[in-house]
């Protein structure tokens, strides 16, 4: 009885691979929204 219902959205994928460019300089600085351990 569900069939009334619209379909469920596709699941969000999760974000892209952010690109490394300072490995251990800034990495939560460089990628706050991909990282934010120290946060």
């Amino acid at each position: 009885m569900d069939d009334d219902k619209p379909p469920l959205p596709p699941p969000k994928r999760p974000p892209p691979p952010v690109p490394r460019k300072n490995s251990s300089l800034n990495t939560s600085k460089a990628t706050p929204s991909a990282t934010t351990v120290d946060n």
